[in-house]
This record gives C-alpha cells, sequence and structure tokens, in this order.
C-alpha cells in the first residue's frame, strides 16, 4: 500500500492544501473531496502525525495517484487564473559551443578548464500571457497548458511524476514549438499551502526546465561570438607572454653559451680520454644539447652540465638519483625553487635522463619523471651513438632551430612527452 498522504483536495471545486484548513475544520467538517474518486476526504490534523487527508470510508482509490492528480489540476488552475509565469533562463557548457567542436584536442582541454561556469543565452523572464488553454491538442500531442504572448505559443508541461519523455519532446522539436516543463514531485511528500505553491508555480525558476526552444540554435550562435573573442584575448595575451618568456630564455641560454671544443669540457671535467666517446666527438653532438624547459635556474653552459650528468650516469654500473644530484649542485651552479614549483633541478634533470634513455644511452629505471622517489640509473653496456627513431627525431628538431629558442625547447617536451606515454 502507498505511504504517500493525500496533501491536495477537492473543496468547492477547487484544489485547496492540507495546510489551509484550520483545525476547527478537523475530520468531515473540511467539506472536502478526493479529485480521483470525489468521495469525502476526512482532514488529519493530530499533534503526532503530519496532516493529511484520508477517505472517510474504505477505499480503493490510491493517495499517491489522488496527490499527483490534484497537484496536476492545480497548477494548471493557478496558471489559467494568473495568466503570468516567470519562463527559467537556459545554460550551455563552454564544450555545447561551436567553436568548440571547431579546436584542436590540446585547445579543447584547455579552454574547457577556463569557461568552467554555464553560460546563459536566454535570461529568465516574467511573461504575461494574452490567453491560456489547458489540454487542447497541437497536432499529435496534447500539453498541459499552452500560454499565448502576440500570437505565439508556449507549451507548459506540469510534471509530478511523470516527465516528458523523449518520444514526445521529439514530436515538440517537430513542432518548433518552446516547451517548458514545471517539476513539482517535491510538492507530493512535502506539501505547501496554496499561496506559496502558486508562488512556486508562477516566480520559482529552479522548478522550470526549457524542454525545446526554436531560439537555442541562434543564442548558440551568439555564444560562439563572445567566446571567439575570448579565445582571442587570451591567446594574444598568452601570446605575449610567451614572446616575453622566449627572450628571458634566449638571453639567459646565450648569455652561458661558449665558444668551446668538448675537449675542453673533458679537461674541466677529468674525462678519461681514451674513451670511445672522447675519440668519436670532439665537438658537442646533439644529445649534449638538448634544450630543456626550466633549465635557465642552471647557470653555466647547456653542453657542460648535460655532459657532467651523461658521464655520471655511465661512470658507474648503477647510481641513485639523489646520489648524482648532490653531486650535481657541489659542481654546477644552481638557483634552487621550492620542491613543489616549477622549474626546479629535479624535473630538469629527470627530463634530461628521461632523453638519454628514450636514446639508449642510458637505462632509466623510474616510475615517472616528476615522482619525488629515489630513482636508479644504470650503465648501458658500451656506448654506441644513438641511432633510433627518437634519436632521428631529436636531432632533426635540434639541428634545424635555434639551439637558444623557447620554441625549440618546447617542441623536444613535446616530443619527449609523446615518448613517456607510448611507454
Amino acid at each position: 500500500m502507498s505511504c504517500v498522504k493525500i496533501n491536495y483536495a477537492l473543496k468547492d471545486d477547487k484544489i485547496v492544501s492540507i495546510l489551509d484548513i484550520p483545525l476547527e475544520e478537523r475530520g468531515l467538517k473540511c467539506n472536502c473531496v478526493c479529485p480521483v474518486c470525489h468521495e469525502k476526504l476526512s482532514a488529519k490534523l493530530g499533534a503526532k502525525n503530519q496532516h493529511h487527508f484520508a477517505h472517510s470510508t474504505n477505499s480503493n482509490c490510491d493517495p499517491n495517484y489522488a496527490t499527483q492528480t490534484a497537484l496536476h489540476l492545480l497548477a494548471k488552475e493557478i496558471i489559467d487564473e494568473e495568466k503570468t509565469m516567470k519562463f527559467p533562463p537556459y545554460f550551455i557548457d563552454f564544450s555545447e559551443t561551436n567553436i568548440y567542436k571547431t579546436l584542436n584536442l590540446e585547445d579543447k582541454i584547455r579552454f574547457k578548464q577556463k569557461f568552467t561556469e554555464p553560460y546563459e543565452i536566454i535570461e529568465s523572464k516574467k511573461v504575461i500571457f494574452d490567453s491560456v488553454f489547458l489540454e487542447k491538442k497541437v497536432s499529435s500531442i496534447t500539453p498541459d497548458i499552452i500560454g499565448t504572448v502576440n500570437n505565439k505559443h508556449c507549451l507548459i508541461e506540469i510534471a509530478v511524476t511523470h516527465f516528458v519523455d523523449e518520444e514526445k519532446e521529439t514530436k515538440v522539436r517537430d513542432l518548433n514549438l518552446p516547451m517548458i516543463e514545471i517539476d513539482l514531485n517535491n510538492c507530493i511528500k512535502n506539501p505547501l499551502n496554496i499561496q506559496d505553491l502558486k508562488n512556486k508555480i508562477i516566480f520559482d525558476i529552479d522548478c522550470k526546465k526549457w524542454i525545446f526552444n526554436p531560439r537555442i540554435p541562434f543564442e548558440i550562435h551568439k555564444a560562439d561570438k563572445y567566446f571567439k573573442s575570448q579565445i582571442e584575448e587570451i591567446q594574444a595575451v598568452e601570446k605575449e607572454e610567451f614572446e616575453s618568456q622566449c627572450k628571458v630564455y634566449s638571453e639567459a641560454i646565450t648569455s652561458k653559451r661558449d665558444n668551446f671544443s668538448i675537449v675542453k669540457l673533458y679537461d674541466n671535467l677529468y674525462f678519461d680520454k681514451d674513451s670511445p666517446f672522447y675519440k668519436k666527438y670532439q665537438v658537442p653532438p646533439f644529445f649534449l644539447d638538448i634544450p630543456i624547459e626550466g633549465e635557465t635556474i642552471i647557470h653555466c653552459d647547456r653542453r657542460k652540465w648535460q655532459l657532467f650528468v651523461f658521464m655520471n650516469a655511465r661512470a658507474n654500473d648503477s647510481i641513485d638519483f639523489k646520489i648524482l644530484e648532490n653531486l650535481f649542485v657541489h659542481n654546477i651552479n644552481v638557483t634552487f625553487s621550492p620542491p613543489n614549483t616549477y622549474p626546479n633541478l629535479k624535473m630538469v634533470l629527470k627530463k634530461f635522463l628521461f632523453h638519454l634513455h628514450c636514446l639508449c644511452l642510458i637505462e632509466y629505471h623510474c616510475d615517472g619523471i616528476f615522482d619525488p622517489n629515489s630513482y636508479i640509473l644504470k650503465k648501458s653496456s658500451g656506448f654506441v651513438a644513438p641511432t633510433n627513431s627518437y634519436a632521428k627525431k631529436l636531432k632533426s628538431i635540434i639541428e634545424s632551430s635555434d639551439p637558444c629558442s623557447l620554441e625549440t625547447a618546447k617542441k623536444v617536451e613535446a616530443l619527449l612527452s609523446k615518448q613517456y606515454f607510448k611507454r
């Protein structure tokens, strides 16, 4: 049996709420009848239980259905009498715009993170109807209410337990008529007095939503223009910031870059001049001149610090990352940053080490470039010049671009990221 109480009834052909029945009209004195079976109802106004109506005699009438019917009738009655209603707004997400569909995947993700708030394309407004029709058939559907303004129709559905389904929505779209759904489901177990219910139906926008509005495609087109202008503004600022970063990066790298042979580096770093590596390279090879974002915190020529890391990574069968990092800071001048900020030394070193790993010059055992735990670097057997596909791509980027350009560093970063996520 249904646990729903009857909270609305018919009295003198008008729907009334149990909350509007005074205590002196308790029981059959309320003179109310069921909106479905029209049998007499008794107003239960006790001190313990929630006030409600009940059939005065045993009845097969479903209290749930009786409440639904009463709410349905009352909502139609209110709009018919008041002939006014506040229409709800309509919001869209950035991902629903046409301009979003034109963006590449990277920009879709980036701009979706910037435009997180729903964008209003149809504002809420109070509408006064010229006329109201109840249960009037329109083509193949019969909406609960039709409100007309200047000979334009708006369909209104009252949803108590049955909401507009996909089939009905499709028919409404085919008719190209606007439709609003008013959700009164919460009023079944949480009854309102008639005045509060009237305010809810007329003025509350939270219980209303657009099922369809022919204006939506046009308003989305207008939203496209807004988002396009916002994107262009963001891109202009980003371009200016990037150009500034490029200038700072270029000046920082160029000021440290000396014209020297690798022999000078070997002398400074006590390199084994009998090694196959020394005999093969008399100038710094491409894999010891890799542009890396964030390397400006290291205050020496890139080729020097990368050779230092390369030598120590291959000097023993294995070396802990923390040991390598300590060796680095005792031999190379570095500006230190807080551990969780960018750039910092750990990130720069680990990116370079992963490049060497991808070039098969070392075996770099790690869970992630940015993981804070210790890492073990294992020496590859012998020295073989890198010739794999990664080496060819990396060499092509470095040799065809300005080694002091931030754009080159970003190209290298993109190649590294792609390789990392292939693992």
